[in-house]
């Protein structure tokens, strides 16, 4: 039982750690709708298309109009998306500028 006791405590800080890099996403009430676990990361260059009036998810076709209620300010420089259920993008954060 002890040793059970130990190994079970010695899980509990990663379960603390939950989406890591993006445990904002799941913290912000507006925008814990995004996202499930393990599902939001960065988006690399050349996924996602700047369109009139919005962008454009090259791989789904997917477009987030400016003002979509899925579309979110990225909160660095960088573009990052919640893909759920994949492969459809829940959620895209753009920086301020339009990256």
């Amino acid at each position: 039982m002890r040793r059970w006791l130990v190994a079970l405590l010695s899980l509990a800080p990663m379960a603390a750690l939950g989406h890591g890099e993006y445990e904002w996403v799941r913290q912000n009430p507006k925008l814990s709708y995004c996202c499930t676990e393990h599902d939001c990361r960065q988006v690399v260059g050349g996924e996602i298309e700047r369109i009139d009036g919005g962008w454009r998810v090259v791989s789904t076709g997917q477009v987030f109009l400016d003002g979509d209620l899925h579309l979110h300010p990225s909160p660095d420089i960088n573009m990052h998306w919640c893909v759920w259920p994949s492969p459809t993008v829940r959620c895209l954060f753009v920086p301020p500028a339009g990256g």
